[in-house]
């Protein structure tokens, strides 16, 4: 089993972190499938990023700090991703 490293009082923590991300990936989805069918809509990235930030009650500073953490810890990373994927499986009719 990986050794996470710790996690500073100053990053959101791994479970809301892996919330964040998956809401975040969900709307990135959603932008490319309203561009595949021809739909353009001004800002639409950043009004579903905030979006997902009132949602989850964060900043898009804290967001950022917290991803330049994890991002240097390929070990969350890579646990993100792991979850991040079995939930969209999850999702699949």
């Amino acid at each position: 089993m990986p050794k996470y490293p710790e996690v500073p009082g100053n990053v959101i923590g791994p479970d809301k972190f892996s919330d964040i991300l998956f809401d975040l990936r969900l709307a990135e989805a959603n932008q490319k499938v309203l561009q595949h069918s021809g739909i353009r809509i001004e800002n639409l990235t950043d009004s579903s990023y905030h979006l997902v930030y009132e949602m989850h009650q964060v900043t898009p500073e804290e967001v950022r700090r917290s991803y330049d953490f994890y991002t240097h810890e390929p070990v969350w990373m890579d646990k993100f991703s792991a979850e991040i994927l079995d939930r969209l499986n999850q999702m699949e009719p």
